[in-house]
């Protein structure tokens, strides 16, 4: 059964910085893991607005990512699998996503 992870990260930069900064962060993972390149989707149905679709190792982890004034808010829909290894993995990615919305220049 598939687990929904949500998790909510303040920001203070402004809507178009966080966006800027997820879409180069998106560039950077592709770059960085080219074998997974082509199973990562995302579309943005509005500005602010994105869903994505991610298959590792069988796999298929999709989600929405919300962006707000104030917050960037994410859900995450995970498999079984993957759910049972997630809190392993979930100060690694809030430790990524903090830093990717501190307010320094990027």
């Amino acid at each position: 059964m598939a687990k929904t992870i949500t998790m909510s990260f303040p920001h203070s930069l402004g809507v178009d910085e966080v966006r800027r900064r997820i879409d180069s962060a998106i560039a950077d993972a592709r770059a960085q893991h080219p074998e997974h390149a082509d199973s990562l989707r995302e579309i943005w149905t509005t500005p602010t607005h994105g869903e994505f679709r991610l298959s590792i190792m069988g796999q298929t982890i999709t989600g929405d990512v919300d962006i707000h004034a104030d917050t960037v808010q994410l859900a995450v829909q995970l498999p079984w699998l993957a759910a049972t290894f997630f809190n392993g993995y979930r100060p690694v990615i809030e430790s990524r996503i903090q830093k990717l919305l501190e307010n320094k220049p990027q």
